[in-house]
């Protein structure tokens, strides 16, 4: 029967030795992993998305989540739903990257 502590110690260290360099630092935005994600997420590109509030909002939070405009403004007019209609509750989010989707939640809140 295999050892299992060389089991793990054995792949532990070839997956380390195949993984990609790490970034030391954390990321600040999104542009820094993926700099040419703007060129999906211009407004020309969304006609029909016409609120100047969402895009001033969106313009705001857009540098600290990978979600796509589509996405955005599904947020967006789930919160206006919500304030619409008087339903009290909390905002939350999951699977968090830089915290962009909350931080627009946030501001269509308002």
């Amino acid at each position: 029967m295999m050892n299992l502590k060389k089991l793990f110690t054995a792949s532990s260290s070839t997956a380390q030795k195949n993984a990609p360099p790490r970034n030391p630092e954390p990321y600040r935005t999104v542009y820094e992993i993926f700099p040419n994600i703007e060129e999906q997420r211009r407004q020309s590109r969304f006609p029909d998305i016409k609120d100047k509030y969402f895009w001033s909002t969106f313009d705001k939070c857009k540098a600290y989540s990978m979600i796509g405009v589509d996405a955005f403004y599904n947020i967006y007019r789930s919160v206006e739903y919500l304030a619409h209609n008087s339903i009290p509750g909390d905002f939350v989010e999951c699977g968090v990257f830089l915290g962009g989707a909350v931080l627009a939640m946030s501001g269509f809140a308002h």
